[in-house]
């Protein structure tokens, strides 16, 4: 009589499928971690340059601005500079390049309406010249820069040799859908972050009970 062999799995086949199971789920957990406190040193960077763009406003007393680039991989500190002078003619090429830039800035305001232009102020009719600049790491981006009070460009943020700053809220994630939130409080002037995501009725409702 013969007997066939068992075609089941055995004890050992069952051990080793966990095994890797075990093993792919701790390649994940280990990678999701490492996400994780990338996206929290990232956001924490960010609040430091928020904060050197504060107290160098008012070390330096003049206007500084943090902006976020279009696609959110990006910001710089720019420093606000006074429309210069013109220079003396006998300096042909300095004149010649300062013309130009009153020409090319010109250009720009004969194509805004009389309405626009009434609603320019100083910081629009200056320049900002850059202060410090920083690019993220791939995988991370601000996904929102949202501000209390619309002065400028909807992504930069103004801070005043008064120690005034613009009230804010930013929101930077990763590729796994983790955020952090980046409140900036134009009455007390705190910069702070917290993990995970705040929404912008959620931003406006915390603004209003302080």
């Amino acid at each position: 009589m013969r007997y066939s062999k068992p075609t089941g799995i055995t004890l050992l086949e069952v051990l080793a499928v966990l095994l890797i199971i075990a093993i792919i789920a701790g390649f994940s957990v280990g990678a999701m971690n490492f996400a994780g406190n990338r996206i929290r040193a990232q956001a924490q960077r960010l609040v430091g340059d928020l904060q050197v763009a504060h107290f160098q406003a008012m070390r330096q007393s003049k206007v500084f601005r943090l902006i976020v680039s279009e696609d959110g991989t990006s910001w710089k500190i720019e420093r606000f500079v006074l429309p210069s002078p013109p220079p003396s003619k006998e300096n042909d090429e300095a004149y010649r390049r300062w013309k130009d830039e009153q020409e090319e800035r010109q250009r720009v305001l004969d194509q805004l309406s009389l309405e626009e232009r009434q609603k320019l102020n100083l910081i629009n009719r200056g320049s900002f010249e850059s202060f410090k600049e920083y690019q993220l790491p791939e995988g991370i981006k601000i996904s929102r820069v949202l501000q209390r009070h619309p002065r400028t460009d909807p992504r930069s943020l103004l801070f005043y040799p008064t120690g005034e700053l613009q009230g804010a809220l930013i929101v930077i994630e990763n590729e796994y859908q983790d955020f952090f939130s980046i409140q900036m409080n134009s009455i007390t002037g705190l910069i702070s972050s917290q993990k995970g995501l705040i929404s912008e009725e959620q931003w406006k409702d915390g603004s209003k009970s302080k």
